[in-house]
């Protein structure tokens, strides 16, 4: 049995400290606040800035997700429909950060040795395959410009099968280009080729169809490869990080900038204060929704575990339609929110609440927890192994404001589809 660490006490103890002086002052909506920053920071620094460990980068990230709206509230800004803060809110997200950050204890900080998490492949294979996806993907964006769709639900309602190729091919590029970085043969200079025409894809798919996840998945996977692969110091990465951040904070307002006027994305939105700027970029609808649901409690029933249907076979959907009716997101819009198509979103947190209450929150979070743990620890077994680890930082973050289909759904479609294909037309080479 592995042994107890000082830095796993050190958490505990934060853990217990902050809860109580919650529970002393009545769960007080600034105080969750602070005492959820404070977790973040004691988790940082006691696990030395090693944005590898789960302690240092999933659990900051669920949190700005759980403080998201509240923070916003405090500063008098509100997102689609004003509503208060439910007396249940605060205690209910804070007992998710306090189970995640328990279960992420006790995880000893991988080594990653780059013979493991190199290989050598079929180079020329993937190259193709690389080309053609980049070809769907400007495809698929100039369709979107030629037919003059100017936001996201003309986007998600032309019915273009160009687009919905372009759309999963867009989600595959940082895949297939971090195989390419990775893959033994690769010299430098083909790698800054490699980095450089990946990103300006994506930022002109960003701008073409509104989607900052494109760029946001594509910088991170290259951001933890440029960490492992060259030994970055923790200076140089912290500072990669505060420019990441600035990134998402002012991305917002360049969404879909190649399609419309970038000025029609502030509209009804103008907040010079960056603190709003940076939680209203993304991460306060997930809480909203948690709120919403809260405050609307009367309006639905318990699912019992219905949309873990859904969840599980989310990566077969396309073939069972009927199927995606159970979704959460899917049930969350249509019950409350039938004229809108796009930007609700869910909450990882919600889901498990609308399922089994508090106890479901708890499940929920458990398993978010546990397979993060099972990733880790296999990250620096293997070229596949240590890219499916850092393929799942950006999904878990858009994760934490949507469902779990979400994670499970691209896991299998896009990324272990990709990594089956790499090893087979590599394994073909070899033999």
């Amino acid at each position: 049995m592995k042994t107890i660490t000082k830095e796993d006490l050190i958490m505990f103890m934060a853990i217990i400290v902050t809860t109580l002086i919650q529970w002393i002052f009545n769960w007080n909506v600034s105080l969750y606040i602070v005492c959820s920053v404070s977790i973040c920071i004691i988790s940082i620094f006691t696990y030395k800035f090693n944005i590898m460990h789960p302690q240092v980068w999933f659990l900051p990230i669920f949190v700005a997700y759980q403080i998201g709206y509240p923070v916003i509230k405090l500063f008098g800004v509100d997102i689609f429909e004003p509503q208060i803060i439910n007396e249940n809110f605060v205690r209910i997200s804070w007992l998710s950060i306090a189970i995640l950050a328990i279960l992420l204890l006790n995880i000893r900080p991988e080594k990653y040795d780059i013979e493991k998490i190199t290989r050598k492949l079929n180079k020329q294979a993937i190259y193709i395959i690389y080309i053609v996806i980049i070809a769907i993907c400007l495809l698929g964006y100039m369709y979107i410009v030629a037919k003059g769709y100017t936001n996201k639900s003309s986007i998600a309602n032309s019915g273009s099968i160009l687009v919905t190729l372009s759309s999963m091919c867009s989600t595959i590029l940082p895949i297939v280009s971090t195989f390419l970085l990775l893959n033994s043969t690769t010299r430098d200079s083909e790698k800054k080729k490699i980095i450089i025409t990946s990103i300006a894809v994506m930022i002109i798919g960003m701008g073409c169809t509104g989607e900052r996840d494109y760029i946001l998945r594509t910088a991170v996977m290259f951001l933890l490869y440029y960490y492992v692969y060259y030994k970055v110091s923790t200076k140089k990465i912290m500072a990669l990080i505060l420019g990441f951040l600035i990134v998402i904070t002012f991305s917002s307002s360049l969404k879909m900038f190649m399609v419309k006027d970038i000025s029609e994305n502030t509209v009804g939105t103008e907040n010079n204060n960056i603190i709003v700027k940076f939680f209203n970029s993304d991460f306060a609808a997930g809480g909203y929704n948690l709120n919403f649901l809260l405050n609307h409690s009367e309006a639905w029933e318990y699912k019992y575990g219905d949309t873990l249907i859904y969840d599980v076979l989310s990566p077969i959907v396309d073939f069972f339609p009927e199927i995606s009716k159970k979704g959460a997101s899917y049930w969350y819009k249509n019950t409350f929110w039938g004229n809108r198509t796009t930007g609700l979103g869910f909450s990882i947190v919600a889901e498990g609440y609308i399922n089994f209450g508090i106890f479901g929150v708890v499940i929920w979070v458990v398993i978010l927890a546990f397979f993060i743990r099972f990733m880790y620890k296999r990250s620096n077994k293997s070229i596949y192994s240590f890219i499916q680890y850092i393929w799942i930082y950006p999904t878990y973050a858009y994760m934490c404001r949507a469902d779990l289909a979400n994670v499970i759904s691209p896991f299998f479609k896009y990324l272990i589809l990709m990594c089956a294909i790499v090893y087979i037309v590599s394994y073909k080479k070899r033999r």
